[in-house]
């Protein structure tokens, strides 16, 4: 049975990302079809090691980009991987009322859409006309379409300190 979880320097560095998606798929292949794995908790810790490795990359990537600076290394290359360090423009519109304003009636519209949403979602006929209060011009409504999709949610529990 292969080692499913590969400590770090031990995925070769010479595989390409085709050949580590398949590592990958071969390994969920195993676990799915293997009675020994208790499928579930073998989910779950996937679950909470992608948690780890999440916030251990966005705890370093800061750390990263300030080394790169400093040593003037654009670029670093491992085996078939590449990073690449770069300057990026950010620009703060805030200053502009226009744009703020702009922000303002999109915002306004985001929750019209979800209030109309709602009206949909309680439709009883497939169909339904009604007039708008403010302005009096009738609207049609059509009932949503409903579909249900089966989904897995793992929530890691525990106090934050």
């Amino acid at each position: 049975m292969p080692k499913l979880i590969h400590a770090p320097g031990e995925l070769s560095p010479h595989f390409t990302r085709a050949q580590v998606l398949e590592l990958a798929q071969e390994h969920a292949h195993t676990i799915a079809t293997n009675d020994r794995y208790d499928l579930m908790r073998v989910f779950v810790e996937m679950k909470r090691y992608e948690l780890y490795f999440k916030t251990l990359l966005n705890e370093l990537k800061t750390e990263v980009g300030q080394r790169a600076l400093i040593a003037k290394q654009e670029q670093f290359a491992y085996g078939t991987a590449r990073m690449t360090c770069r300057r990026q423009a950010k620009y703060d519109y805030s200053a502009d009322p226009y744009w703020t304003e702009l922000g303002q009636r999109m915002q306004s519209l985001r929750n019209e859409r979800k209030d109309w949403e709602a009206r949909l979602r309680d439709l009883e006929d497939p169909i339904q006309e009604f007039a708008d209060e403010e302005s009096g011009e009738v609207h049609r409504a059509y009932r949503p379409v409903v579909e249900y999709v089966e989904s897995v949610r793992v929530t890691v529990g525990g106090e934050m300190k």
